[in-house]
């Protein structure tokens, strides 16, 4: 797994250039796929590094918060509530964009907020996600409100 063990470490972990790049390049890997997924070609997106890198580090500074604040409670943060930290910074950075024709595609709104989940499912919570599940909480993280908090993404994967 991604992350294992003790997980007061997750930020600093996030933070790690080793890691942080194995991370950046999942995620572009995830977008992708995703991006075939929904019937989209290459050249219909694009991405940007800068959002990226910045959705990382502010996932990294809530997870850090986070541990602080429940530090004191025995359980800690979960892998689930980890993972809803990431798919919502990811999701809500300005990471992807899109051609014009692209833009006009049924789905394509959902192409960031699909790729965040199934990055965390895959790579965090290490579970291939079901295609119907992710798609309806993708519609919900675009279309409704979630907060990271209340993302934590165990239950979806199984």
């Amino acid at each position: 797994m991604l992350l294992t063990g003790d997980l007061s470490g997750a930020a600093q972990w996030l933070s790690h250039p080793n890691v942080k790049a194995r991370l950046l390049r999942s995620y572009v890997d995830v977008l992708s796929d995703t991006a075939q997924f929904l019937h989209m070609d290459s050249d219909d997106y694009g991405y940007s590094e800068r959002e990226l890198k910045a959705a990382f580090h502010e996932a990294g500074l809530d997870i850090d918060a986070m541990w602080r604040r429940r530090r004191p409670q025995k359980n800690g943060l979960s892998q689930g509530k980890i993972g809803g930290v990431l798919a919502y910074r990811l999701s809500r950075y300005k990471i992807v964009y899109f051609s014009d024709s692209a833009a006009e595609q049924k789905n394509a709104f959902l192409l960031q907020d699909l790729a965040a989940l199934t990055f965390v499912c895959e790579q965090v919570l290490r579970r291939q996600p079901p295609n119907k599940s992710l798609c309806e909480l993708a519609y919900q993280i675009a279309r409704r409100h979630a907060n990271q908090e209340t993302l934590a993404l165990s239950s979806i994967c199984i």
